[in-house]
C-alpha cells in the first residue's frame, strides 16, 4: 500500500493505493438451501485507488476506484445441467465485482448549510460460480443536504436519486 498527504494554505490533498494478492484454500459455497460445494482454491488479486481533496471551508471531494480479479483457481463441481463433473478454474467469483468506483463532492454554502452529491457504480458480476448469470453493470446517484446549528445537525439524504433499477 501507498498513501500520500499533501497540505498548504489551508488545501489537503489525500491518495491512498494499494494492491493485493490473497489466496484462500477449502472455501465453502452456498449451492441453495442446505447444499454446499467446497472449492479448492480461489484468488483475489488487484488494486485500489483513492484521491480526496478538501479546500478551506467551502469543498471537499472524494472518488475511489477498485479492480478486483477474484477467481478460481481450482473448484470441480457437478454441472447443474448435466450432472458431469466441470472445472470451474479460471470463472469469476460469484457477487464480486471487478470493477468498483464512487465518487462524492460535498459543498458547503454557509457555516451552517451544506449540500452534497455523489455516484456509485459496479460492473462485470456474475450471480453463479459457473459465470453462467451475468448481473448488470449500474451506477447510481446519491446526494443529501445539511444544516445545523448548536443544538442539531440534521442531514436529509436520497439515495438512488433518479430511482434507477438495474436491468
Amino acid at each position: 500500500g501507498l498513501r500520500g498527504r499533501v497540505e498548504s494554505g489551508g488545501h489537503r490533498l489525500e491518495m491512498d493505493g494499494a494492491v493485493y494478492w490473497l489466496e484462500k484454500r477449502n472455501v465453502v459455497i452456498s449451492r441453495g438451501m442446505d447444499d454446499y460445494s467446497q472449492a479448492g482454491k480461489l484468488r483475489s488479486q488487484g488494486a485500489e485507488l483513492s484521491f480526496s481533496y478538501h479546500a478551506p471551508s467551502i469543498l471537499s471531494l472524494t472518488a475511489g476506484y477498485s479492480l478486483n480479479d477474484a477467481t478460481y483457481r481450482s473448484f470441480v463441481q457437478p454441472n447443474p445441467v448435466t450432472g458431469e463433473n466441470q472445472s470451474l478454474r479460471g470463472k469469476q467469483v460469484e457477487f464480486a465485482p471487478r470493477h468498483t468506483g464512487s465518487a462524492w463532492l460535498g459543498l458547503r454554502i454557509t457555516e451552517e448549510l451544506g449540500v452534497g452529491v455523489g455516484a456509485r457504480l459496479m460492473a462485470k458480476q456474475y450471480a453463479d460460480p459457473e459465470n453462467r448469470v451475468r448481473m448488470p453493470d449500474y451506477a447510481l446517484v446519491d446526494t443529501s443536504a445539511w444544516f445545523k446549528s448548536g443544538r442539531a445537525h440534521v442531514i436529509l439524504s436520497v439515495r438512488n436519486l433518479f430511482d434507477e433499477n438495474a436491468t
